[in-house]
């Protein structure tokens, strides 16, 4: 276990044209809401002819994502005790194990097109990976990386993974910063698949209130990885918006269809 090296920000190639980051801000939705407005997202992106990232920011409800080296029995609750607790599994086709999701974690989903930007997938998850680092240093943290893992550890366990997935080279999914969860129900899942944990290597899920044993601010934290992600992504400029307008239609699309119906 190594401590992240101070790279230089990643540079923008030559010709890249103007690069910019839209943040949104969505408050706190459930899963499949999100994965709604991403997979649309991903189709508008993939049709864009300049070089733009879309960066869906929220917190979920109590819930699980299984991604693809995660599997039930990394789940310690039988199905008695998550259906009484009203906790939902998805198995969602990402890299990562096997995340929990409960307010007070910040989740990131970045949709971009590594056809655009000129990336590979490679260099995309070292590009997100270093924001998040950044981040965590502005709050006095120094991150820890795994050797053959993605994610952030800090002294005291894991505080952010991350589980992404490309579709036709459009990004989707991505990373779950622990801010100021409430933790006690994470240890009922392993977010590292345990088998492939060697000697010295830590398991154990964590926050940014832990690891500084300080009060942490959520909005804080949102605005200083709208500043780091920009820079990671090499992106000349930056908007932040609360909401997004997909969103907005559902909701009235759905309000039409009960008035009709009533």
């Amino acid at each position: 276990m190594s401590s992240l090296p101070t790279e230089p920000v990643p540079t923008k190639p030559l010709g890249a044209g103007d690069r910019c980051l839209e943040f949104h801000l969505l408050g706190r939705l459930d899963w499949e809401r999100v994965w709604s407005l991403q997979q649309r997202l991903m189709y508008e992106t993939g049709g864009r002819t300049q070089p733009q990232v879309t960066v869906l920011c929220c917190e979920h409800p109590d819930s699980i994502t299984i991604g693809r080296s995660g599997s039930r029995g990394h789940i310690r609750m039988s199905d008695e005790e998550l259906h009484r607790q009203q906790v939902s599994i998805k198995f969602v086709g990402r890299g990562g194990g096997c995340v929990y999701h409960t307010p007070g974690q910040l989740c990131l989903y970045p949709i971009l097109s590594l056809e655009r930007f000129g990336w590979s997938v490679g260099e995309y998850l070292r590009r997100l990976q270093h924001g998040l680092c950044r981040t965590l240093r502005e709050f006095n943290i120094e991150p820890v990386l795994q050797e053959g893992e993605f994610g952030v550890w800090g002294r005291s366990g894991l505080l952010a993974a991350v589980g992404v997935a490309v579709r036709n080279w459009v990004t989707c999914h991505g990373a779950f910063l622990n801010v100021s969860p409430s933790m006690a129900r994470f240890a009922y899942i392993d977010a590292v698949d345990p088998d492939r944990i060697s000697s010295g290597r830590k398991s154990t899920l964590s926050c940014l209130l832990a690891e500084r044993r300080l009060p942490v601010k959520m909005t804080s934290v949102r605005a200083t990885i709208v500043q780091t992600l920009a820079e990671a992504f090499s992106c000349d400029r930056h908007h932040i918006c609360t909401g997004h307008p997909l969103l907005n239609l559902r909701s009235e699309k759905s309000r039409e269809r009960i008035s009709r119906a009533s």
